[in-house]
């Protein structure tokens, strides 16, 4: 059997920041913390104010599902937190044109704010969302170095349509959040698969042998369970994606489902 182990969003040290540029964008990591069968394979899910808004896979072996994973979710699907990237970093770098092209800087940031109204205006329905965030990100300036990763990017954590779409689904709630507020209203599951047992014992035995590539082993497990449970569960952060036919053993197929079967039941 796995295990569930069920975090509130007090597995983070949140700093709150002064006087910041956007004024709701206040929020930033100080610590992420680790705690007992963090690692491995797992299937986590994400509710706010108990409503299931994302499902994820964790394959990891050494830092911890909620260093590697969750804090990108809570800053994302919260849009108070100043690590957010609206916009993929791209190559060439802000700091590279800035450095050999100086007078394209502003050209280059014009450019990344058009792509950001262009992705995200029509899911920044709030009117508040509108006020605090949306428009304010688009008043942002080269004189503004501590906000312009949010539109330049710096490959530390994006955000999509999906998860903004959320954000201003339940923006009149979380713009008033507090620290406290906001870690107590995202909870973490994580339905971690055991390295042994005598149930899922074939599925368990193909995850973490090194008999099969771990790509071939991340795949499976990204595409057969978690994006399956992602199209059963429909939970509006996500992204959806068809689930690919599979020659692996029909015997690892049965405890997959076995398990996307038991989360489904338990999450009901």
């Amino acid at each position: 059997m796995f295990s569930l182990i069920k975090k509130s969003a007090d597995v983070f040290d949140i700093k709150v920041n002064e006087n910041p540029f956007i004024p709701l964008l206040n929020f930033s990591f100080d610590r992420k913390k680790r705690f007992e069968n963090d690692t491995g394979f797992g299937i986590y899910v994400l509710k706010l104010f108990n409503e299931i808004i994302y499902v994820g896979s964790y394959c990891g072996r050494k830092n911890g599902v909620a260093s590697d994973r969750w804090w990108t979710h809570l800053a994302s699907i919260s849009s108070r937190f100043i690590e957010i990237n609206f916009i993929k970093q791209e190559k060439p770098s802000f700091a590279q044109i800035k450095t050999k092209e100086p007078h394209l800087v502003e050209e280059f940031l014009n450019e990344k704010k058009i792509k950001f109204h262009k992705e995200y205006a029509n899911v920044s329905n709030n009117k508040f969302f509108r006020q605090d965030v949306f428009d304010k990100i688009l008043c942002i300036t080269t004189e503004h170095s501590k906000n312009l990763s949010l539109v330049l990017g710096n490959g530390s954590c994006m955000t999509y349509p999906t998860r903004i779409a959320v954000v201003n689904k339940y923006w009149d709630d979380i713009r008033d959040f507090k620290k406290v507020d906001l870690l107590n209203a995202y909870t973490f599951y994580y339905y971690k698969i055991p390295e042994s047992g005598s149930r899922y014992s074939n599925l368990i035995r193909f995850l973490y042998s090194e008999e099969f590539d771990i790509k071939i082993r991340k795949n499976f497990f990204r595409n057969f369970i978690e994006d399956d449970l992602i199209n059963k569960i429909k939970p509006h952060a996500n992204k959806f994606k068809p689930v690919r036919e599979t020659n692996i053993n029909i015997e690892i197929i049965k405890d997959a489902e076995d398990i996307k079967d038991t989360i489904l039941q338990d999450l009901n």
